[in-house]
């Protein structure tokens, strides 16, 4: 039992972002704390997934709903690699830097206090978490939202409606002026045109009389709106508004069917002038209604294959609390690895640990760098000096043909100048390879009579 917990516990801590190597070397408190981040890491990742598929495959209508698997992993990978990027920055510096006097780790302000940079994380990781939870919110919570998404619909019908018919209208008007200004309608009608006329009077009064009542209602529903306390009253007064405006959409539609029904019983005998007059403007009518039948189904059919996805988020946040519980549970699980960073900070030696391992590979690396810089160029000095050596011999035997004992001066001296081959690397630095102090300069200072003789002599 213990040795599969103590699996599974290492499992997540490879998921926490921090080095594996050295965290199985510390403490099993420090790997709970590790295996707590990781868990949640992996968290994160799950909730991704199921976000950005759910997401994907409401944008496509559930088309697609196979494309929404492999995206939602791609978008879940994305979040999770920038997560654990950010979380490594959370980490306290293990190397020591000239930036600060003392080191990062037992540096107790930067154990604890808070400075603009975490601000900035955890501003950019809650903007994250409230992207993941908003399709969270649809995907658990569609049920509250769809009563207020159906009267959004039904308002938003009716403006289309509206926008659709005010055209077509006004020219049912135009149209009925034209006929009624003409000289040919003031003639008197048989009984069966003037029942004609009636009957295409009555549905131009019907669709004016249709757009003056929608808009009086729309504009009310803005008004009550726009109150920010809205009181039971305002609320049962809207749904009346509503319920009266779904009421005018239905009675408009069976009126335009009603009307083509009673239109096909008349002649369209056309003649005389007046028969053929009237037959015109019947036919302008009908071409009119059957335009709005043709948008009314257009507006179906686009509104049927919309789920109208964003306006079910806004649905829920405005009106449902469980809502933003979700976010705020999903910004706390994004948070709460950062606050176990610092934990781990301050109750564990994880970063003493690390900071040691770390330094003594760097200092291990840097003395192999140094190795092999004094045999480069110890290798290049003596080879250098050999080549000099070969060069001036000749001019020592000439000279040794003219003085022998300059000759034998020269050549001892050359011998001694030659003879260091062995060259180090000079440290400019006490602490290399960190380079955080300088080494002090010597400074020799002369008294005046050293000045002199340096002068003089």
């Amino acid at each position: 039992m213990n040795k599969a917990l103590n699996t599974l516990r290492l499992f997540f801590c490879f998921f926490s972002g921090e080095d594996d190597y050295i965290i199985r070397r510390c403490s099993a408190k420090t790997q709970i704390f590790f295996a707590a981040v990781g868990a949640l890491v992996i968290a994160i990742f799950i909730a991704c997934w199921f976000s950005a598929s759910h997401f994907i495959s409401q944008l496509f209508e559930d088309s697609n709903k196979w494309i929404s698997l492999p995206i939602g992993i791609f978008w879940a990978l994305l979040v999770a690699n920038l997560y654990l990027l950010l979380l490594y920055t959370v980490a306290p510096t293990t190397l020591p830097t000239s930036k600060y006097k003392k080191h990062f780790i037992n540096d107790a302000k930067a154990k604890s206090a808070l400075n603009a940079s975490l601000v900035l994380r955890i501003f950019f990781v809650s903007l994250l978490a409230i992207i993941i939870a908003q399709p969270l919110n649809v995907m658990m919570l569609k049920s509250f939202a769809s009563k207020s998404l159906e009267t959004y619909k039904t308002e938003y019908k009716v403006n289309l409606l509206i926008s659709a018919d005010s055209g077509i209208i006004s020219k049912e008007i135009e149209t009925q002026k034209d006929y009624n200004f003409s000289a040919i309608a003031q003639r008197q009608c048989t009984p069966i045109e003037r029942q004609l006329l009636n009957v295409l009077d009555d549905k131009v009064n019907n669709d004016k009389k249709f757009i003056t009542d929608t808009r009086n209602i729309l504009t009310s529903l803005k008004k009550i709106d726009s109150v920010s306390n809205k009181t039971s009253k305002h609320i049962l007064k809207a749904d009346s508004l509503r319920n009266n405006l779904t009421l005018l959409i239905n009675y408009e539609i069976q009126s335009d069917d009603d009307f083509l029904n009673s239109i096909a019983a008349f002649s369209n005998d056309s003649s005389n002038i007046n028969q053929a007059q009237l037959t015109l403007f019947k036919n302008e009518l009908m071409t009119s209604i059957n335009n709005k039948r043709e948008h009314y189904n257009r507006i179906d059919t686009l509104l049927n294959n919309s789920n109208f996805y964003c306006k079910q988020i806004q649905i829920l946040l405005a009106q449902s609390p469980l809502a933003w519980l979700i976010t705020l549970l999903v910004i706390a699980a994004f948070i709460i690895p950062i606050r176990l960073k610092y934990v781990i900070r301050n109750k564990t030696n994880y970063y003493e640990l690390k900071s040691d391992i770390e330094k003594y590979l760097v200092l291990t690396e840097y003395n192999k760098l140094k190795i092999d810089y004094t045999k480069t160029l110890t290798s290049k000095l003596i080879g250098y000096n050999d080549s000099l050596q070969k060069s001036i011999q000749p001019l020592l035997n000439k000279l040794k043909n003219v003085n022998p004992q300059l000759e034998e001066n020269l050549k001892e001296q050359l011998a001694t100048e030659t003879s260091k081959a062995v060259i180090e690397k000079y440290e400019y630095w006490q602490d290399h390879p960190f380079r955080t102090k300088k080494k002090e300069e010597i400074k020799f200072v002369l008294n005046e009579y050293d000045l002199l003789t340096k002068i003089y002599i």
